[in-house]
């Protein structure tokens, strides 16, 4: 599909749980599933000669339980074989959400050949009551790891609760 994208990996514990299901937003998966990917926007271009679709305005994107919300959605394909699809920009009010994990920011580049993900711009990481702050979130998908950094006005803060004691968000 256009949109079989990893959107973001790591590995801090989620309050409460344990398993396959508890690193820090887990291996949130878009594309690749049986599940149809729906796609609703004010409008739409599909550049031909670029191989670049762009969606703009109120841009939702669901696959399952895992919803891209952004001003804007552009995605860059490659052709290799057919059309396949190299790199996903959501720019503008970006919001991630798969249940109780979500991610803010005011940009997010998925980058499939780097197999990184990086979002920047007042960055908000939340899984239930865990909560992360920054500037830039780089995801390193392969290495499962993931590294935040501050900024002029922001450094990086967390509020993280240990398994077994969560209090509510």
């Amino acid at each position: 599909m256009l949109l079989g994208f990893l959107l973001l990996a790591g590995d801090l514990p989620v309050a409460g749980q344990s398993g396959p299901d508890a690193d820090w937003f887990g291996a949130l998966q878009f594309g690749g599933r049986d599940q149809p990917i729906q796609v609703s926007a004010d409008s739409f271009e599909f550049d031909y000669k670029q191989s670049v679709l762009t969606y703009r305005g109120n841009v939702r994107a669901q696959q399952g339980d895992v919803v891209v919300e952004a001003d804007q959605l552009i995605l860059i394909l490659e052709n290799r074989r057919g059309l396949q699809l190299r790199e996903v920009r959501a720019l503008g009010n970006v919001r991630l959400t798969e249940k109780e994990r979500s991610a803010h920011a005011e940009e997010a580049i998925f980058d499939r050949a780097k197999r990184t993900a990086t979002l920047s711009g007042r960055v908000e990481l939340r899984d239930g009551a865990n909560q992360m702050f920054g500037e830039r979130v780089v995801v390193y998908l392969d290495e499962k790891r993931t590294v935040i950094e501050g900024g002029p006005n922001q450094r990086v803060r967390a509020v993280l609760f240990p398994p077994g004691n969560v209090a509510e968000p």
